[in-house]
């Protein structure tokens, strides 16, 4: 049965792949991928059937369990298979290569609106805007390299709204589009994203066998369809910040043994080394996307040793400054967009709406008063659970 379900995964990843426009076949998409969860289920109860049946006095694991190998192999497979499919799901990649062209050609994407860009073009004089006159031919330079994506662009009104270690992933997609002279330019930066994505199974299977943990169990992630569609498929940024954040609680386990004890098994010399690039690795996950600013508090009480959890937030900390420093002045038009979603933008689909159809029947500001709410539960979970660790 564990051969005969990744054949059954396999086919219906290609069931999807083949078609032209998921978008327009969304029942079909969440039966199919509502059947993978299924069939990953069903390999994660045959997977530990298996080893309890098999254990020997010494407690080696049958060998009839998924190598490392065929997991990793068949996660890269199953990336593949969304390459060159052209994203239906999602627009969001087309402000990725925007803001990578513009950095690439010596641009801060936080300098301009697309709207304004077109505003410009369209009238070639200067506009009651942010851009002045003295701009004109700077936006005229990178005009060409930008044509094609701007009228892609969601949301042309706002300034990006992506962090600078983002940017800094959009730029190498548009790198390698231009060095491979790619003509789709989403092709570039699902080609780095898939990279990414394949390193956090990669990782997390190392991570499994640190913890002395079935490496079928990287299959929840590596075979899921959630990362397969919306990394390869769509080629959302999230996979980089999966990545980073991987990266960071990987080294964290090695930090938690015996504060400054480097693990013997790495490659770096000094644990030092490996706190510091554990606090970097958890700030370029916060600046790619916000979310894993979430976990730095978990992660850094998941250290027993003070002196450790402080050079690991001073790295962090520190890394963010730079990236930030790096992109400044015109990094604050980001936070203003920021601002704007914050304001605006359905977060929790399911909760939110629920909450807000209810105290929506109260005020005229239900959308603000359920962003509180929410924010506030999330709160009391988070400092309910830090609490627990501190207690243990």
């Amino acid at each position: 049965m564990i051969l005969t379900i990744p054949i059954l995964i396999f086919f219906s990843f290609l069931t999807l792949a083949v078609e032209p426009d998921i978008s327009l076949a969304i029942p079909k998409m969440v039966g199919i991928s509502g059947f993978i969860v299924i069939l990953l289920t069903v390999l994660q109860l045959s997977s530990n059937h298996s080893n309890l049946e098999s254990y020997t006095h010494t407690q080696n694991i049958s060998k009839k369990e998924l190598s490392a190998g065929f997991v990793l192999v068949f996660a890269v497979l199953l990336r593949l298979m969304f390459l060159f499919h052209t994203p239906t799901l999602s627009d969001d990649i087309y402000r990725y290569c925007l803001d990578g062209v513009m950095l690439i050609n010596g641009q801060n994407p936080y300098s301009y609106k697309p709207l304004e860009i077109l505003e410009v073009m369209q009238r070639s004089e200067s506009i009651n805007s942010p851009i002045a006159m003295i701009d004109l031919e700077t936006i005229k330079n990178i005009y060409p390299a930008i044509s094609n994506l701007l009228s892609l662009v969601n949301h042309p009104e706002f300034t990006t709204i992506y962090p600078p270690a983002a940017q800094i992933i959009f730029a190498i997609g548009s790198f390698v589009n231009s060095i491979l002279k790619i003509t789709n330019n989403s092709i570039g930066i699902k080609i780095v994203l898939i990279i990414m994505d394949t390193l956090s199974c990669l990782f997390i299977i190392q991570i499994l066998k640190k913890m002395k943990l079935s490496v079928c169990h990287a299959t929840i992630y590596a075979w899921h369809p959630l990362p397969v569609l919306e990394i390869a498929a769509s080629g959302h940024i999230d996979g980089a910040a999966i990545f980073f954040l991987i990266m960071a609680i990987y080294l964290t386990i090695y930090c938690r043994a015996d504060g400054y004890r480097a693990a013997k098994t790495s490659w770096w010399s000094s644990s030092i080394v490996a706190q510091i690039f554990a606090g970097l690795f958890m700030g370029l996950a916060i600046l790619i996307k916000w979310f894993p600013l979430m976990f730095l508090p978990f992660i850094l009480l998941f250290i027993k040793n003070r002196r450790t959890r402080l050079l690991m937030g001073a790295s962090c900390i520190i890394t963010i400054a730079i990236f930030i420093l790096i992109f400044c002045p015109d990094i604050v038009n980001s936070f203003i967009t920021l601002s704007q979603y914050l304001q605006n933008w359905e977060f929790s689909g399911l909760l939110f709406k629920v909450v807000r159809n209810f105290t929506q029947n109260y005020t005229s500001r239900s959308g603000i008063i359920t962003r509180a709410i929410i924010l506030m539960v999330f709160a009391i979970l988070s400092s309910f659970f830090v609490s627990l660790k501190i207690a243990a």
